[in-house]
C-alpha cells in the first residue's frame, strides 16, 4: 500500500507538471514525507516512471489474455474484452497519458519491455477475430489491421474521456464493445445485447 500511495503520488505530479519538472521532493512533500521515504521504494524517478508506464501494459495485457484464454464463442469474448480493455484504459487513464507524454524518456530496455507487450495485444486480438471470421461471426479482409484499429479505439479513450462528464464509465465501456463488434460482426450475424 505504501509504494501505491507513492506511485500514486508520482502519478499525479507527472500528469499535472510533467516528468521532467518533477522532483522526488514534490514527490516526498506531497506525501508528507522526506526523500529517502520515496527511495525505500522506487530507487530514482526514473524508476517511477517505468513503474507508471508498465503498470497499465501489464494490466491490459492480462486482460487480453484472460478473454483470449477462454472457451466461448469469439463475439461474447470479443465483447468481454473491449469493456475491461477499456475499463483499464479509463482506470489507469492518469498512467496511460503519461505514457503516452512522456514515453521519450523510458531506457531502451524498458520501452522495449512495452512494446513487446502492446505487441503480443495486437497478435492476441489478432487470433481472436480470425477465429472468429473462421467461426462465421466475424468478417475482416484483414483481421491485424482490424485489431490495430480495435486496440486503437480502446487505448484512444484516455484522451477524450473525462471522469464526471456525462458519459458514465460502464456506459463507455459497453458502448465501445458495440461499435467494435459492429466494426468485425459477419452480416448475417444477429448482435447479442447481453
Amino acid at each position: 500500500m505504501k509504494r501505491e500511495r507513492v506511485l500514486e503520488a508520482a502519478a499525479r505530479l507527472f500528469y499535472r507538471k510533467g516528468y521532467s519538472a518533477t522532483t522526488i521532493e514534490d514527490i516526498s512533500g506531497s506525501l508528507g514525507m522526506t526523500k529517502p521515504y520515496v527511495y525505500q521504494f522506487f530507487r530514482s524517478k526514473l524508476a517511477l516512471l517505468e513503474e507508471i508506464c508498465e503498470v497499465g501494459t501489464r494490466e491490459v495485457l492480462a486482460v487480453v489474455k484472460t478473454f483470449v484464454g477462454v472457451e466461448g464463442p469469439p463475439s461474447d469474448r470479443l465483447r468481454g474484452l473491449v469493456e475491461a480493455f477499456t475499463a483499464t484504459a479509463l482506470e489507469r487513464q492518469r498512467y496511460v497519458t503519461i505514457y503516452f507524454r512522456e514515453s521519450i524518456h523510458l531506457p531502451a530496455p524498458t520501452a522495449s519491455r512495452i512494446k513487446e507487450a502492446r505487441l503480443a495485444v495486437d497478435d492476441m486480438l489478432t487470433a481472436l477475430i480470425e477465429e472468429g471470421v473462421r467461426h462465421g461471426e466475424f468478417q475482416a479482409s484483414d483481421a491485424h489491421l482490424s485489431a490495430l484499429t480495435v486496440a486503437g479505439m480502446m487505448s484512444y479513450t484516455f484522451a477524450w474521456y473525462r471522469p464526471g462528464s456525462r458519459f458514465r464509465k460502464e456506459d463507455v465501456c459497453k458502448y465501445m464493445a458495440e461499435q467494435v463488434l459492429r466494426l468485425v460482426r459477419a452480416p448475417n450475424v444477429v448482435a447479442n445485447h447481453a
